[in-house]
């Protein structure tokens, strides 16, 4: 798993930085005409492409001597490892463009059912290469294995390219030359400008998002780092279905939002104040079901043999869970923020971050090397650092309304759901009382899910009136739909 690791933060360190500035700065793309904006967002949509090469040679070179990439049943493989490493890395960018226009529309619908085939087929892909290598029991099963993890990740890669192809019906845009009044150029000026200072702050923030996995391989071996990569693995499941595409659904289109001329905050404080509320009530469960269950649920999905026995694993996945509602709170909050700041802002932010790698970097060797917290302190770390972001983010969330002239107690989120957290820690207590700090059985897990279930009959009890009025809401469109048809 630390070969695993390894090879997924490399895959992770050229996506990010190839094509992260470049999505946020084409939110902002703007134009007189819609083919004009969809042109500027073409442009800018090929750079990742052109910019991965160095990045690939880069990360390479950062690699491959690692301790880790040394190891023994790896070398005979490693050539065709890091060339499925490039081929998966181009396929992902080649289709950025269309991905691109594809966000522009805000189609969400397209993208879930694209991503999605493309996780199944990753994990069938894997599989099958894993249960392969098994049956055939071939020499070097352990590289074969990481090839098997390798080729669901060109699977994944590949699905994406052939159902953005399908869904544009195999048209790629080119990078064409826009006219605006007396000037023509590739690349809207204000938008590379912007461009910059997000590269500059994506530095940053690629080390917060990947910092524990830089980290490792200097602070922790190998057993330890294929630990972190189980949890991380597992843990971040819910991260990737539910909370990143909240995210980049958000991001769309409060940017949309506030880059019109007279832009309206009031309904995207609702929409926000909703969605906090909402991620209030999810970590709740989160901590009430995830705390209390995931070593057990993660024992039946891996069984007990004795490598994991003899390792923290177990231990450490439950502190893991706790991290995701930070994790949750930090992605909308920084969601909002990067559609309201304005350039100045940015790079005021920009150095936020690189002060945040400092503090996070520092508390991480203080908790690992001097107070021998092992991978806890990775985790503290983790912590810390998304609490300081979740800081700055409400700053700026609370100045922004105040110049809106946006009164934050109308949607008081504290006042919302004081008694559903007065039940919740009630409800925490009751469980520890009848199943002790975790499940241990599946008799537990039952109580505990049944403990949970109460608290999310409390949840939809205190926000009856807000289901009420979506639902009324969408029984009057659907009615207005109707009579349109007849």
């Amino acid at each position: 798993m630390g070969v695993v690791a390894v090879m997924e933060f490399y895959v992770s360190f050229v996506l990010f930085f190839s094509r992260e500035a470049e999505r946020l700065t084409i939110q902002r793309a703007t134009g007189s005409t819609k083919k004009e904006v969809q042109q500027k967002v073409v442009n800018f949509a090929y750079i990742p492409l052109v910019i991965s090469a160095a990045l690939c040679t880069l990360g390479y070179y950062g690699v491959k001597d690692s301790s880790v990439l040394q190891t023994g049943f790896l070398l005979p493989v490693r050539p065709i490892a890091f060339l499925l490493l490039f081929v998966l890395i181009a396929s992902e960018l080649a289709i950025e463009p269309l991905y691109a226009l594809n966000q522009y529309d805000l189609n969400f619908k397209v993208r879930s059912t694209i991503e999605s085939t493309a996780v199944f087929v990753k994990c069938l892909v894997t599989f099958v290469g894993v249960r392969l290598v098994k049956y055939y029991g071939t020499k070097n099963s352990s590289g074969w294995a990481v090839l098997s993890f390798l080729a669901g990740q060109l699977g994944y890669a590949l699905v994406n390219v052939v159902g953005y192809l399908y869904h544009f019906k195999f048209r790629i845009p080119k990078v064409t030359k826009i006219q605006q009044k007396e000037n023509a150029f590739f690349f809207d000026p204000v938008l590379k400008k912007l461009y910059y200072t997000l590269s500059f702050q994506m530095l940053f923030k690629l080390v917060l998002t990947e910092g524990d996995k830089i980290m490792m391989g200097y602070l922790f071996d190998v057993s330890q780092q294929g630990t972190y990569a189980v949890i991380t693995n597992y843990g971040s499941i819910i991260a990737r279905l539910i909370f990143l595409p909240v995210e980049e659904m958000l991001r769309n289109l409060f940017t949309r939002v506030f880059a019109a001329e007279k832009p309206d905050a009031r309904p995207a404080y609702a929409t926000m104040g909703n969605l906090l509320t909402f991620y209030v009530y999810f970590s709740i469960l989160l901590v009430l079901g995830g705390y209390f269950n995931g070593s057990f649920l993660l024992s039946i999905l891996l069984g007990r043999s004795a490598a994991w026995r003899d390792s923290d694993l177990f231990s450490l996945f439950p502190r893991y869970i706790l991290y995701l509602p930070f994790m949750a709170f930090n992605g909308i909050l920084e969601a909002f923020q990067t559609s309201i700041l304005t350039q100045s802002q940015i790079t005021k932010y920009s150095y936020f971050m690189f002060f945040l790698t400092i503090v996070s970097s520092a508390v991480l060797v203080l908790l690992v090397r001097e107070q021998q917290f092992g991978l806890t302190g990775l985790i503290i770390a983790n912590i810390t650092s998304m609490t300081l972001r979740i800081a700055y983010c409400l700053k700026s969330y609370i100045g922004f309304a105040k110049k809106q002239g946006i009164h934050l107690h109308e949607i008081n989120i504290v006042r919302r759901t004081s008694w559903s957290v007065v039940y919740s820690i009630f409800a925490y207590f009751l469980q520890v009382q009848i199943i002790g700090p975790k499940s241990t059985s599946f008799k537990h897990f039952v109580i505990s899910g049944a403990i949970c279930f109460s608290c999310l009959v409390v949840f939809v009890f205190s926000e009856r009136k807000l289901i009420e009025d979506q639902v009324l809401t969408k029984m009057r469109r659907n009615r207005g739909m109707k009579t349109k048809e007849h």
